[in-house]
């Protein structure tokens, strides 16, 4: 997908033929973001996955002050968040990351700045006193975030239940934010990244599994 994009081809022409056993594990295409991000790479270098990993890999490291920064602002210790940032970054799930090209690492990023700017839209007010500029940049940043994963629909909802659980009104900013987000996902499922409905097997629900 990076090569199509760097290439200025149709984003899922590949020799990858899903099959409904195949898509419950792998779509035929994935959300977009990561490709757009390797594209340059794939451009000046070629398929060239040391480059590639080491580029994903930089998100990962780079998405460690940021998760940081939550931390602290959650008022915990510093050291403590430093503790357990350490532990995460020596885990050997963090290790394999780096063994594959991937969008874990990128999507790690786009949470954490994700939480950092919305608990600095609360703690700062920018809720009240900004509530067309907190809520297009927090739609935007959510938007990321999905683009980046599918998981990042799940982020989406616990935003919108957050808002809505939080003020227990219609806000402005409420308002503002759970539209932008619904039109982006209206506009970015239809005309952007259409896969033609088989992200959906990710979010299928069978007792039987």
């Amino acid at each position: 997908e990076a090569r199509n994009f760097a290439t200025h081809r149709p984003f899922a022409e590949s020799s990858y033929v899903p099959t409904p056993e195949s898509m419950r594990n792998h779509p035929g295409v994935y959300p977009p973001l990561t490709s757009l991000v390797l594209a340059p790479v794939y451009a000046l270098a070629g398929v060239d996955y040391r480059k590639f990993k080491v580029v994903l890999t930089s998100f990962l490291w780079l998405s460690l002050p940021l998760f940081y920064a939550c931390g602290c602002r959650r008022r915990l210790p510093p050291a403590a968040v430093a503790l357990l940032l350490l532990l995460f970054g020596l885990s050997p799930l963090v290790f394999t990351l780096g063994s594959f090209v991937g969008s874990d690492a990128l999507f790690l990023f786009a949470i954490g700045a994700t939480l950092l700017v919305i608990d600095l839209v609360y703690t700062r007010l920018w809720d009240e006193t900004r509530p067309i500029t907190a809520a297009v940049l927090i739609a935007a940043l959510l938007m990321l975030c999905y683009m980046t994963r599918a998981a990042g629909l799940a982020l989406i909802a616990g935003f919108c239940a957050n808002e809505i659980w939080r003020s227990r009104r219609l806000r402005p900013f409420g308002l503002a934010s759970i539209a932008l987000l619904a039109m982006a996902l209206f506009l970015y499922t239809r005309y952007v990244y259409q896969a033609t409905g088989q992200y959906g097997s990710q979010f299928v629900l069978d007792p039987k599994q």
